[in-house]
């Protein structure tokens, strides 16, 4: 189940800097609209990557795939954020 609140908190926790964009952000502007996931956009310095990962490691951030698919390999690492641009991932606290 998704735990926006609490993935909020771990990201500002580790004062990583990002927006919230997508369903989320259109619900805070009043918007009625059921989302099932917490999209962000964030900065993308070094040290920034370095907090995300670090926010988000104990979490056990994993790709999101279809359920009937096994899990694929996945390294969460500030390389790994470096050499994608897009992650669509599920955690401890919900996609």
């Amino acid at each position: 189940m998704l735990s926006i609140r609490a993935l909020l908190e771990v990201l500002h926790e580790e004062h990583v800097a990002f927006v919230v964009v997508g369903g989320v952000a259109a619900i805070t502007h009043g918007m009625n609209y059921v989302t099932f996931g917490l999209d962000i956009c964030y900065e993308r310095s070094a040290e920034n990557l370095s907090r995300l990962v670090q926010a988000l490691d104990g979490l056990a951030p994993q790709l999101r795939i279809a359920d009937d698919l096994p899990p694929l390999p996945f390294f969460w690492d500030v390389k790994t954020l470096q050499n994608g641009l897009n992650f669509t991932l599920v955690t401890d606290y919900g996609p």
